[in-house]
């Protein structure tokens, strides 16, 4: 792969998870497990939302995206049974041991948490005394404590299905790709189906990663920085209206939210990545970036729960108002995934193996991934 082209991946790569540590920083609709919540100001719904469900929102299509084109642009063309096998046991390694491993931990950590009385108000997500070995298991394979791991369960599902997304996106080339954006914006399909809306979305952005490198794509291009700053600002004046109808009752209706929200995301997706070539000199010059871009998985797994235990306990020490509301928005994100880089780091440097095993097999001093 060409080394601007890798740089980009992994940078970039550790810039979204800035992005997707502010979409759970998100707290307007943030409840206690004591019942205590919060109705906050339209000022602040609409800054929580243009900043989490507006401007971050295109980190998750991203990271599918790029997902798909690493596991497709390593196959240099060739796929047949004994490749898709070998993926399959790569994938089990980067993906399930980590989502099993995680999750068990989130587990561990909640039932910590909850035997404590200052921290058990904190945390509704099931009773230690109510909950049944099944729900444990359910909770462990299907609805993980630490919620982020829903992406790596999807990605899972979408290696299984690799070998039709792979030929698909070979051979039918856009007709596969704009088929599924129809689907990711009807509604009626969806629900026939019984498929949710993220899931499809998640297929979507995975299979242009595929498409991208079957295709043999130019990923080198840059948009003409004139253009580019026109489409910016078209962008977000478009996801600051789209956040505005979707908290204004009176100007709330399902499907106007629902399309602005293909729309500014599909843009915001290919902004984004050209975004990163006019960031680009800034960056290569960030030894900060250079180091720890190499951490983004691990800050994956380990930013939550760690993030929304910050958000609770700064919410609730503070004055239960606004201003309380919009720090914590703005600080618990920070915490979260400085958190979740010192564990990374920590692990790393102490416990190599153990680190190793928890990222599945990832290498922060040389992964480009």
């Amino acid at each position: 792969m060409n080394a601007y082209l890798s740089n980009k991946l992994r940078n970039l790569s550790f810039l979204l998870m800035i992005l997707v540590a502010f979409i759970h920083g998100y707290n307007v609709n943030l409840k206690f497990s004591d019942g205590e919540q919060f109705s906050p100001a339209l000022w602040l719904q609409f800054v929580e939302g243009f900043v989490s469900d507006g401007i971050c929102r295109v980190a998750v299509p991203m990271f599918f995206a790029i997902s798909g084109y690493l596991a497709t642009q390593s196959l240099k063309g060739e796929f047949n049974t004994r490749i898709y096998g070998k993926i399959l046991r790569k994938r089990f390694s980067s993906l399930m041991v980590p989502y099993l491993s995680v999750s068990a931990l989130g587990i561990a950590t909640v039932i910590i948490l909850q035997i404590i009385p200052f921290s058990r108000p904190f945390f509704n997500n099931f009773s230690l005394g109510s909950t049944t070995f099944s729900k444990w298991i359910w909770i462990w394979l299907v609805s993980p404590v630490p919620y982020q791991l829903w992406f790596l369960r999807f990605l899972c599902i979408y290696f299984l299905l690799y070998p039709v997304i792979y030929f698909l996106a070979k051979y039918l080339k856009l007709i596969f790709i704009l088929a599924l954006l129809y689907f990711w914006s009807s509604f009626g399909l969806q629900q026939q189906i019984g498929v949710t809306k993220i899931e499809v979305e998640g297929l979507l952005f995975f299979s242009i990663g595929v498409f991208a490198a079957t295709s043999q794509m130019n990923l080198l291009y840059r948009m003409p920085s004139k253009t580019f700053f026109l489409l910016l600002a078209v962008w977000t004046f478009w996801v600051g209206y789209r956040t505005w109808i979707n908290i204004v009752p009176e100007l709330f209706d399902h499907y106007a939210v629902h399309y602005h929200l293909i729309g500014f995301t599909s843009l915001g997706f290919v902004l984004f990545w050209f975004l990163y070539d006019e960031m680009e000199p800034i960056i290569a010059r960030s030894s900060w970036i250079k180091e720890y871009s190499n951490y983004s998985f691990g800050i994956f797994l380990f930013h939550e729960p760690c993030l929304t235990i910050a958000k609770k306990i700064l919410v609730r020490i503070g004055a239960s108002n606004d201003t309380t509301l919009l720090l914590t928005f703005l600080l618990a994100p920070v915490l979260g995934f400085g958190f979740g880089l010192l564990l990374s780091r920590m692990l790393f440097r102490f416990t190599p193996l153990f680190y190793s095993f928890l990222t599945g097999n990832r290498k922060p001093a040389h992964s480009s991934e």
